[in-house]
């Protein structure tokens, strides 16, 4: 390790490339599930009875859900933690019965509320704190309550709008500046609108910034050819026509762990790793183990049939060798 000299970005990149290669030959696993009983997903520990939940710690009896940890007897959730009986919801966090609502903190029987704490039987409230039998943000008495939420669901569900979770018009993010639009799948900003998502032209500031510009590519190639006098110049990334600045801390991390600066602006940056990783997010995969050809399930999507005419395969296959769980068992073994 001492005589690779990663501070280098030449060295880096020919490593990288290496790395890639030997990765695309390498063997992986059908998926990262440890302890899942008869459960079907991507990233399950110790969850029992989970269909199609993904990054779930110890969820029991699940459907449809993302994140959470010690949620059972729930379906459609993102997030969360120590809540049941819960549907169509986002962040619920030791609650029970809550619908359509987010980010809702021990309360139970809740719906289309926001950041409530402590509360039960409210419907359209926001920012609550130990209430019930409120309809938004409104105290009624409990015989009051039921009888204005029966109207409410009735005429909801005669304008078939009742069962949903909030609806995109709601976002408080144009969805073209989310990082939604970061993973591959959800970058299609016509499909979004389509959907009901909020679409605004954002102007950027285009005006020249005050002090020294240089263009990334004329950054030193070895971080120790590095000096001070890079902090307060901007940094011109020509590739997506953007400008930023290297700050002291963020300098002295880069010499601290010998990295090489970077060319390319930080949002472009985490635009670049969450498309790497978008597609392993929340898919599964009908492919055959390369070893034994069980028909496993797996992230990793299938390789792509050579193009006869181009002689190339398509860039997003997946690896060439995934095995299932007994196959690559006695591998590493």
């Amino acid at each position: 390790m001492r005589d690779l000299n990663l501070g280098s970005r030449e060295v880096l990149s020919s490593l990288k490339n290496k790395f890639d290669a030997l990765k695309k030959e390498a063997f992986y696993k059908e998926n990262h599930n440890e302890r899942a009983i008869e459960s079907y997903g991507e990233y399950l520990k110790g969850t029992k009875h989970c269909y199609a939940c993904f990054y779930s710690i110890e969820g029991q009896n699940l459907s449809y859900c993302t994140g959470g940890i010690k949620t059972r007897d729930s379906y459609d959730l993102v997030g969360g933690a120590g809540s049941e009986s819960c549907y169509d919801s986002y962040g619920s966090i030791q609650s029970q019965g809550i619908k359509f609502s987010q980010t809702v903190d021990a309360c139970r029987d809740m719906e289309y509320c926001d950041l409530c704490t402590n509360c039960h039987d409210c419907f359209g409230c926001i920012g609550l704190r130990n209430k019930s039998f409120c309809i938004f943000n409104k105290q009624y008495s409990e015989e009051e309550y039921w009888k204005i939420i029966d109207n409410i669901k009735t005429k909801m569900l005669r304008d078939g709008i009742y069962g949903e979770f909030f609806p995109p018009s709601l976002s408080p993010f144009p969805y073209n500046i989310s990082i939604a639009t970061s993973y591959s799948g959800y970058d299609d900003i016509d499909v979004a609108e389509r959907y009901g998502y909020r679409i605004e032209n954002i102007e950027q500031d285009l005006t020249e910034v005050e002090g020294e510009v240089i263009d990334a590519q004329s950054l030193p190639d070895d971080i120790r050819d590095v000096s001070d006098d890079i902090l307060g110049i901007h940094i011109f990334d020509r590739a997506h026509d953007r400008k930023f600045l290297i700050i002291k801390k963020e300098l002295e991390f880069y010499r601290r762990y010998h990295i090489p600066l970077p060319y390319h602006h930080p949002s472009e940056r985490l635009t670049e790793k969450r498309k790497k990783i978008g597609p392993l997010l929340f898919e599964l995969h009908e492919r055959s183990c390369a070893k034994c050809n069980k028909a496993i399930q797996t992230p990793y999507p299938p390789r792509l049939a050579v193009d006869e005419v181009e002689g190339e395969a398509g860039a997003a296959d997946g690896p060439k060798n995934v095995y299932c769980e007994a196959c690559y068992q006695a591998e590493v073994v």
